[in-house]
């Protein structure tokens, strides 16, 4: 499935549509609206979640016996689904920029396109457990589950299981991937749940800009929020919680899901991930993240034995320390979408960064990133290249370039906001050319710095004559 995200007059973004589930670039220049747009991109999921409870699901039932449901959503019939979504952006446009971005932000349309393949499917299939057996569930569903096998099965237990298969579109055979377990009856509502959890929900983390300074204050940042709300419930009695950000914060939603998530951060074991750890150690960091069991980060250099706590360490690895704890989490993070991908880091390590983003995404992350460095567009363009050019392990050891470090072209989108006379900005998608990806917006400042020079050069000439 690829899913994008729209909006109309948002702010100073006249129009943009981004893709928001594959690999996204996202270039222009300062104070356009990317960092809005990409954090209003990290909340839609979980919103559309949140006004889920009201789309009908009964089109999409296409089994019913007693004690079993089973529902079937494909490229025939998601329409209907991104229909009702959208009718509902539409009337609550201002509430979910609210609800997101913590402000009133003027926003004229908000919506979301999405595509499934054409042998893409979603089947739930419900099951009352009182009523059926394990055996029947196991001739129901489309192959056998070790999850099943295991599950007790008390005589008395009341509720239901639900199971989400979707569809491999190579094989056409499908593989169970989602499962929840209830405590109470099936109903339409748990149901509408399950299916918008399962087909929209992921797990994003945004990272902002400026991470280094975040890394430095979140802890004295929650010391002060929990003095602060003590106080409050002395003198006015407990405070209760809102879906919204607080608004004497001054964050936004994800900015604060952010400090809430170093605060909280619990790591796992790293061997799924051992191959593009051990290169973020090599090749980006040169040295080791280390946590201790306070929950307190220090960097590990791999010419010494030193560790030095984080707010000692350079501004590249406060940078970059927020991916590694993200891909370690036990949060299971699959989306990340980082503003300024470069920030603090010199070429090289700029690179690098791409080389590791391209690994993650082979693994099933996703990213939407933004970037002002020519040096990140000019790797993901070279790597790009070499992804659509089906090249030899040979040749691409030429360019010291890995297999690990191609993307799967159908996955990257590459945008860039243009900044029109009124001071607004408009986003289009730049598409791939006979040299790669082309933006105005670097090829200008090379422009500029080379007819300055040539400029510079006539002058000089005249003194020396």
């Amino acid at each position: 499935m690829t899913l994008w995200l729209g909006v109309e007059n948002f702010g100073k973004i006249r129009d943009a549509k981004i893709c928001i589930n594959k690999c996204t670039v996202l270039v222009g220049p300062n104070n356009c609206g990317k960092s809005f747009l990409m954090q209003l991109a990290d909340g839609i999921n979980e919103y559309i979640i949140k006004i889920s409870d009201e789309v009908d699901l009964n089109y999409f039932k296409v089994d019913e016996k007693e004690g079993y449901q089973k529902y079937s959503i494909t490229s025939q019939n998601s329409d209907v689904l991104s229909d009702a979504i959208n009718n509902r952006l539409a009337y609550e446009k201002k509430e979910a920029v609210q609800y997101i971005l913590g402000k009133d932000i003027s926003i004229e349309r908000l919506y979301i396109e999405w595509k499934l393949e054409e042998n893409e499917e979603y089947n739930i299939y419900a099951f009352d457990r009182e009523k059926v057996s394990i055996e029947y569930m196991q001739s129901v569903l489309p192959e056998k589950n070790e999850f099943i096998d295991k599950m007790i099965w008390p005589d008395r237990t009341e509720g239901g299981l639900v199971c989400l298969a979707k569809k491999n579109l190579i094989t056409n055979q499908e593989k169970i991937w989602y499962i929840s377990n209830m405590m109470g009856r099936l109903d339409d509502k748990f149901m509408q749940r399950v299916v918008f959890r399962a087909i929209f929900s992921n797990e994003s983390l945004y990272m902002p800009a400026s991470r280094n300074g975040l890394i430095l204050m979140y802890r004295d940042f929650f010391a002060n929020k929990v003095d602060d709300a003590v106080e409050f419930s002395m003198h006015y009695g407990e405070r209760k919680e809102n879906d919204a950000v607080m608004t004497e914060t001054g964050l936004t939603k994800p900015v604060y899901k952010f400090l809430r998530f170093l605060q909280t951060y619990n790591k796992i074991d790293k061997s799924r991930l051992e191959s593009e750890l051990q290169f973020f150690d090599k090749n980006i960091i040169e040295g080791n993240i280390v946590v201790n069991e306070q929950g307190y980060f220090s960097y590990q250099s791999d010419k010494d034995d030193l560790l030095v706590p984080m707010y000692l360490a350079s501004s590249m690895i406060n940078e970059l320390v927020p991916i590694y704890l993200a891909i370690t989490s036990n949060r299971r993070y699959r989306r990340l979408v980082i503003d300024e991908i470069e920030s603090s880091l010199h070429p090289q390590k700029q690179m690098e960064v791409v080389r590791m983003l391209n690994r993650l995404s082979n693994q099933g992350y996703q990213f939407i990133i933004s970037t002002h460095s020519d040096t990140v567009v000019s790797k993901i363009n070279n790597l790009y290249r070499l992804s659509k050019g089906r090249c030899s392990t040979n040749d691409l050891q030429c360019v010291g370039v890995e297999q690990a470090d191609l993307i799967e072209p159908s996955n990257l989108y590459v945008y860039e906001f243009d900044i029109t006379e009124d001071g607004r900005s408009s986003v289009r998608e730049v598409k791939y050319g006979e040299t790669g990806f082309q933006f105005d917006l670097f090829t200008n400042s090379a422009l500029n710095l080379y007819n300055e020079s040539k400029k510079i050069g006539e002058i000089l000439s005249e003194y020396e004559n």
